[in-house]
């Protein structure tokens, strides 16, 4: 693992990139899809911003540390920790999409087709780091961390639970390449919180950071947040499958 790169932590450097490649990300597809610069740009920064701020925000309300002047320094998001910086980003992205774009489908398949990229780079920045660890284990695929880490207990074999969410990251793709997009077009954030929801209520059953986490009860709140957006996304899903049956082809 590499905690640092230089005098920065190796999650604060990948995060960075992850929020610049956004925009690059935006705007190629964008133009697949043939949406305007009034669209994806102010969509984009709108989401970064979103991400970066609601993710302190979240994280400080969690753990009863609330200030508001603390987000005017940036000092706090380098050496702070976040929560919910996906959430963050969902609930500024989608509706900025739907109101900008007279075209709502193709405006919410984009906000789903640009997390990926952004996504594995920040978890990759986890997974080095050190952060967002996993419960202890016997499997070929653990990981052990340096004492420098970002809080994973050094030298004992961990669930890699950052690259447990890639998986899910890699599994909506290939859903997403086989989909017919004619059918399906408008619905890709359906499908992205349906597989991400069961990915993230899955990989927290293996995560070891629980001081970290807000609990209710036996399961973490992100847990419940992710089963919610799954249940609802799948119901939603068999409802549009029912509405728009399969063309068969002879």
């Amino acid at each position: 693992m590499w905690p640092r790169i230089g005098p920065l932590h190796t999650a604060v450097v990948c995060y960075t990139a992850a929020y610049l490649l956004n925009y690059v990300v935006y705007w190629r597809i964008a133009r697949r899809y043939a949406l305007s610069w009034r669209v994806w740009l102010p969509v984009s920064i709108l989401s970064s911003m979103a991400g970066v701020v609601g993710s302190r925000i979240f994280y400080d309300l969690l753990h009863s540390a609330w200030d508001w002047r603390a987000l005017l320094s940036v000092k706090h998001y380098v050496n702070g920790g976040g929560w919910g910086g996906l959430l963050a980003y969902l609930l500024v992205a989608t509706p900025a999409a739907w109101l900008l774009s007279p075209r709502k489908r193709a405006a919410l398949d984009l906000v789903a087709l640009v997390i990926p990229l952004p996504f594995i780079l920040a978890k990759l920045g986890c997974f080095c780091y050190g952060c967002c660890y996993g419960r202890p284990c016997a499997l070929p695929w653990a990981v052990v961390f340096p004492p420098e880490s970002g809080g994973a207990p050094a030298g004992i074999p961990v669930h890699p639970t950052q690259l447990y969410e890639i998986v899910g990251i890699l599994v909506f793709l290939c859903v997403v390449r086989g989909l017919d997009r004619r059918r399906w077009q408008g619905t890709l954030l359906l499908w992205f919180l349906a597989i991400e929801g069961a990915t993230v209520a899955t990989t927290e059953c293996f995560r070891g950071d629980f001081k970290e986490h807000a609990c209710l009860g036996p399961v973490t709140l992100s847990q419940l947040l992710a089963v919610l957006a799954a249940t609802v996304s799948l119901v939603l899903l068999v409802a549009w499958a029912r509405r728009f049956p399969r063309v068969r082809r002879d």
